[in-house]
């Protein structure tokens, strides 16, 4: 079975938005990685399905999930619950998958007084600073001012947590392109082989199809260079030529 890999807050967008090019394809991260499916007590939006974007219960059923042992980890927002069932991340795991957890401190906190902290690589990821984080809050122009002084308050309280809490690794995402290729590196580290098996012969076939290609592309350049060296020759006799016959003309009106 896979290991676990808990990631925190938006990775996940990311995933196929940085990968264009880079060593880890989107196909072979999609491949390894797989999302588990949360429990709510929220009401389904318009699009949503049952069992797709969540599972959704009331709050008895999740209050009585919760008391039977079956979360790895819940909280309350807005006053629903969430909650990631021990059921969601093995259902990832049998397919052979790295089951990825978006989750905040208070689930990380949870998580790691579980059997399942033994398994699992932890990363934070967190902001250059409070002020570059308000600073993007404010130029997405998606909440109010009271809503982003909360959002900032509970990053300070997380960034404070965070010191004092275990984390694998900790990935300031400064530039995007620059927290990609350190968060590449180091899931090369930990997931090497399962990339591999992901990456799979279509794989492979496609890195050959590359090679192919490049090796065309020189052996293409190759030939015109000897094509561009046989014309070069030609011009050259044929100014030998040319030379021959006016030698030749001169000769001729030399003998009259």
């Amino acid at each position: 079975a896979s290991s676990l890999k808990f990631l925190q807050r938006e990775v996940k967008l990311r995933v196929t938005n940085v990968t264009r090019g880079r060593d880890l394809s989107s196909d072979v991260l999609l491949q390894a990685f797989g999302f588990s499916i949360s429990h709510t007590s929220r009401q389904p939006r318009p699009g949503e399905t049952h069992g797709k974007e969540y599972f959704f219960c009331s709050r008895e059923e999740f209050e009585k999930l919760k008391k039977e042992g079956h979360f790895v980890e819940s909280a309350e927002f807005s006053g629903n619950c969430y909650g990631t069932s021990f059921a969601a991340v093995d259902n990832v795991r049998r397919g052979e998958r790295i089951c990825l957890l978006e989750i905040d401190m208070a689930g990380v906190l949870q998580i790691q007084s579980t059997p399942l902290a033994q398994e699992a690589n932890f990363v934070f990821i967190q902001p250059p600073s409070i002020e570059e984080l308000k600073a993007r809050l404010r130029g997405r122009r998606t909440e109010n001012e009271e809503h982003i002084a909360k959002r900032l308050a509970a990053a300070q309280r997380e960034l404070a947590l965070a010191k004092e809490t275990h984390f694998d690794f900790y990935l300031t995402n400064d530039n995007l392109e620059d927290a990609w290729q350190k968060l590449e590196a180091q899931l090369v580290q930990w997931y090497g082989p399962v990339f591999k098996k992901a990456a799979g012969p279509g794989e492979k076939r496609s890195r050959l199809s590359e090679e192919e290609t490049k090796a065309d592309e020189a052996k293409a350049e190759e030939t015109k260079a000897e094509e561009a060296k046989v014309e070069q020759t030609k011009a050259e006799e044929a100014k030998v030529e040319e030379t021959k016959v006016e030698e030749t003309k001169v000769e001729g009106n030399a003998g009259e």
